[in-house]
């Protein structure tokens, strides 16, 4: 049998209820990706992402609490 994980970053909280909702569909375990660094409004996170998307950096994580390799699926969720 597999095992399944929904994984998701949400800066406003929109992607945090899909991925609830799907969550509450399939009753897949939920993690949330969590930078170190991000602040400020809305507007300089996205400057700030996309700078970084420009660059090539993959900024820091939190630790996330589980060996993603205990898993085989992942439903993956992030804002647009």
């Amino acid at each position: 049998m597999s095992k399944n994980l929904i994984v998701f970053y949400s800066m406003d909280g929109n992607t945090r209820q899909i991925a609830e909702r799907i969550q509450g569909e399939t009753g897949f375990p939920l993690v949330r990706l969590d930078t170190v660094a991000y602040t400020g409004t809305d507007q300089e996170i996205i400057a700030q992402g996309q700078d970084e998307v420009n660059r090539g950096y993959r900024p820091a994580l939190r630790p996330l609490g589980i060996q993603l390799e205990d898993y085989d699926t992942f439903v993956v969720g992030t804002p647009t």
